[in-house]
C-alpha cells in the first residue's frame, strides 16, 4: 500500500479532476525544502512536475534560520 502522503496527494488529484480551480500547495521547511541539498531538483519543483496542471506548488523553504 502507498504511504499516507501519496494517498493524500492522489486524493487531491481526484478532487482537482472534479474542480475548475487551482489548488495551491505550500512546501514549508528548512534548507532541504528550499533546495540547497537537491542538486538542481528542489522538492517543490519535483512535486509541481508530479502533480501537473491545476496545482500551484510554492516553495517556502528557508535555510539557515
Amino acid at each position: 500500500m502507498a504511504p499516507r502522503s501519496v494517498r493524500r496527494l492522489l486524493a487531491l488529484a481526484l478532487l482537482r479532476a472534479a474542480s475548475a480551480t487551482t489548488i495551491t500547495i505550500a512546501c514549508a521547511g528548512d534548507s532541504t525544502t528550499e533546495g540547497n541539498a537537491a542538486k538542481g531538483f528542489p522538492y517543490a519543483v519535483v512535486l509541481q512536475d508530479f502533480l501537473g496542471d491545476g496545482f500551484e506548488v510554492q516553495n517556502w523553504g528557508a535555510g539557515g534560520r
